[in-house]
């Protein structure tokens, strides 16, 4: 695991840009500049896109994933956002409407797509 996040850390160093990825067990996203954060998939409590009227020669689209008190800010530009979106479509309830609305935004918008209360409400009403 650490040689992996290693070449990780070393491969967006050399490149300058931002990369983000995951495992069953957590989101890794390293920044630019190289320093690296992780966000455990259970501690993870709600997903939204943010956009901005900034584009399109600057960034205008962040994945915004939330735990608890902190947010992790995401740039659509980072590699690896293709997959991590594929991934988090995959959480029970997750609103698909609300992601392709904000692919198409060129406002300052915010859009909810999926938060653990949502999740918690669909299991429990899955239970007999």
């Amino acid at each position: 695991m650490f040689k992996w996040l290693r070449n990780l850390l070393s491969i967006s160093a050399r490149s300058g840009k931002s990369l983000v990825s995951f495992d069953d067990r957590a989101i890794y996203y390293v920044h630019e500049d190289g320093i690296t954060e992780e966000l455990e998939w259970d501690r993870l409590t709600e997903v939204e896109i943010v956009t901005t009227d900034q584009g399109p020669f600057v960034e205008d689209v962040f994945w915004v994933l939330h735990v608890a008190d902190q947010k992790f800010v995401i740039p659509q530009s980072a590699e690896g956002t293709s997959e991590l979106s594929e991934r988090l479509g995959t959480l029970p309830g997750f609103n698909y409407q609300a992601a392709i609305d904000a692919m198409s935004c060129a406002n300052n918008c915010r859009f909810p797509l999926w938060t653990k209360e949502t999740r918690t409400k669909l299991t429990d009403s899955d239970s007999p």
